[in-house]
């Protein structure tokens, strides 16, 4: 599964237990657009959740085993 530079970011603090409010701070970003890029990053991983987003990644390569 490939990702854009910003969707990499966005999984490696989730995965470091960022919260969507902390990951858009930490980004310069509104917390809107942190949830619909998760949505969206859900979609393609076909997870239901971000716990289930976090595994998949891990599970796959794209982040290592914290």
């Amino acid at each position: 599964m490939k990702l854009n530079e910003r969707e990499y970011e966005i999984l490696l603090l989730l995965s470091n237990e960022y919260s969507v409010r902390d990951i858009a701070e930490k980004l310069k970003l509104k917390p809107k657009i942190i949830e619909e890029s998760l949505s969206e990053m859900s979609t393609k991983f076909k997870v239901k959740s971000e716990l289930g987003l976090v595994k998949k990644a891990i599970t796959q390569g794209i982040i290592k085993n914290i």
